[in-house]
């Protein structure tokens, strides 16, 4: 009987072959041992089943994790759209007839001009005169359509099999499902998104940014590496070194000398203070609050914190450019190109034009300077872009360049 099966199954087949041959697309036929290795080792691999919902759910079960898009019903046709694009998938039927033809429909789906899916298989391939193909042929393990906790999703499928879950939410693609993920951990830095009640793990203070190490330098449960202000005084200006800030850079970052909170400069001197200027009602007799990153001297070192507030003392290295220029790192203002006192739109696009430029392809020189190279080492790169992005947006409102430019900046051996 085993033989007679055969040769009706292969007649069957050669039938069905001919039958589609006119409308073969580019699909790549395996047989199911091919497929079951595929599926062991490919963890992104799709599995389309595409007969009815009571073969698949029937006596022959199915592989496990396999998507029920049934094809005599058009589900897949309506529904193909659901497959992610540029996926592999793996087409599965009963005998092969079925999976060819939907493998060819999926093999012709763009996206614009290129392929929607990166490559189609059909689970039903011609060996030596034998057909092998579907779930006739399937030998190894299969499931019922089982939902432990009825929420719609059979348990092979479902993200959280025992914790009911109708949306399937995943939201750090881990594939345990947010209703039962012990650390739903978008960035994947072992700490765990804020707002997920069924997290064990630590409560992560950057959820979409990578920061193992948490660092919070101004402890607002804000990490560093996303708080667009880390500000240890809380005045409302931000710490200098602290790339992702988007505030004025604080002239004295332990003493409060911004919008959020001042200091007495005159009067009683060193007490806080709310109102900025001339303030006798907190400050006393000749009192003065300040509010505004007031810099007397203009070192750059606020005069709530500059030992000498009236004498220009920028008190820390001046490294640019190397030879120095009298002007301390603090007040330095690198990308301030033209002189004007900010580092704006106009700054940003010179110093565009001439980034990428390296020792090997167009060097910057002495007759030919570039536009950022501000440590002098004949390229303009990323470690430049990261001193011009500390000063962009200073301006003669906010935190003003001092007028240390000098040229040339750089001279080359």
């Amino acid at each position: 009987m085993k033989e007679n099966h055969m040769a009706l199954k292969s007649f069957f087949f050669f039938w069905v072959f001919l039958g589609f041959t006119a409308f073969a697309g580019a699909h790549t036929d395996v047989t199911p041992l091919e497929a079951k290795n595929m599926i062991d080792t490919n963890p992104q691999l799709i599995v389309v089943d595409v007969r009815e919902v009571s073969e698949y759910c029937g006596p022959y079960e199915h592989i496990p994790g396999a998507l029920n898009y049934p094809w005599l019903t058009h589900v897949l046709e309506a529904r193909w759209q659901e497959l992610p694009r540029g996926g592999e998938v793996l087409v599965v039927c009963k005998a092969g007839s079925r999976s060819q033809q939907a493998a060819n429909f999926l093999d012709a789906q763009k996206y614009g001009e290129d392929p929607y899916f990166s490559i189609v298989y059909d689970m039903c391939k011609v060996v030596d005169g034998n057909a092998l193909c579907g779930m006739d042929d399937w030998l190894w393990e299969t499931v019922g359509c089982v939902d432990t906790d009825g929420d719609g999703t059979n348990d092979d499928l479902d993200n959280c099999p025992i914790v009911p879950n109708t949306n399937q939410a995943d939201a750090d693609g881990d594939d345990i499902g947010d209703a039962c993920d012990s650390c739903t951990d978008s960035d994947g830095d072992g700490f765990g998104n804020p707002g997920f009640p069924e997290n064990t793990c630590t409560v992560d203070n950057c959820p979409i940014i990578d920061n193992p190490l948490q660092g919070d330098e101004d402890s607002d449960s804000i990490g560093d590496v996303c708080d667009p202000c880390t500000d240890t005084d809380g005045d409302g200006c931000g710490n200098p070194g602290f790339s992702a800030n988007t505030c004025t850079m604080d002239n004295c970052p332990a003493v409060q000398n911004g919008p959020n909170g001042g200091t007495c400069t005159s009067g009683t001197i060193g007490d806080p203070c709310t109102i900025p200027g001339d303030n006798i009602s907190e400050c006393g007799t000749d009192g003065f609050c300040s509010m505004n990153q007031e810099d007397a001297d203009g070192d750059c070192i606020g005069d709530v914190c500059d030992p000498a507030p009236n004498v220009y003392d920028p008190g820390s290295p001046d490294s640019y450019p190397p030879q120095g220029n009298d002007c301390g790192d603090a007040c330095e203002c690198e990308g301030n190109f033209d002189g004007d006192a900010d580092v704006d739109g106009t700054d940003a696009t010179l110093f565009k034009n001439d980034f990428g430029r390296n020792q090997f392809s167009n060097p910057c020189t002495t007759a030919e300077p570039c536009k950022g190279d501000f440590i002098c080492d004949t390229d303009v790169d990323g470690s430049d872009a990261m001193l011009f992005k500390a000063d962009f947006g200073r301006s003669g409102f906010e935190n003003p360049c001092a007028n240390c430019i000098v040229e040339p900046w750089c001279v080359y051996p």
